[in-house]
């Protein structure tokens, strides 16, 4: 979601933490900055250019979000390899998960939906499917759709035949 900063203060809002932009930035679209910044790495100074603004714009727009911006290929090595990082945290959440003293930390049902949210982030990440269907199941549905398919065919031959 793009913010659009005003003359004054706003308000911006990364995961519930309320964060401060000062007027110096007014009139920059920050979102288009972030995206400038994470997607394509540009610079402060070629964000400026592309959003006529300074460099000191951009980077003061963008100030709230400095600890999220400052190693752009970071960010990128870990799109790239997002499923198996995810795999390393679930190993030690599993690992944790053994460990008795961690486990008396944590509720046995809380650890369980967080190793059930992981492996649905993995499972996403490499395109697979979170909702497994029964093939029984799907075949059986598809050979009652077709043998209803076949008696309504019949039916309209009968009737284009009378």
């Amino acid at each position: 979601m793009a913010t659009k900063i005003k003359a004054g203060k706003t308000d911006v809002s990364i995961d519930g933490r309320a964060l401060r932009v000062t007027k110096q930035a007014k009139g920059v679209d920050v979102g288009k900055a972030l995206k400038l910044r994470l997607n394509n790495q540009l610079s402060y100074a070629q964000i400026g250019e592309l959003l006529g603004a300074s460099k000191q714009m951009i980077h003061q727009a963008l100030q709230p979000f400095l600890g999220l911006l400052d190693n752009p290929e970071a960010i990128q090595g870990y799109r790239d390899n997002k499923a198996v990082l995810l795999d390393s945290v679930q190993l030690q959440m599993i690992t944790d998960m053994i460990d008795k003293e961690k486990r008396q930390k944590a509720t046995l049902g809380n650890a369980a939906y967080a190793a059930k949210q992981l492996d649905d982030m993995i499972r996403l990440e490499r395109g697979q499917s979170t909702n497994n269907i029964s093939h029984l199941d799907l075949n059986s549905k598809l050979e009652e759709i077709a043998r209803k398919r076949e008696t309504i065919e019949a039916e309209t031959i009968e009737d284009d035949a009378a």
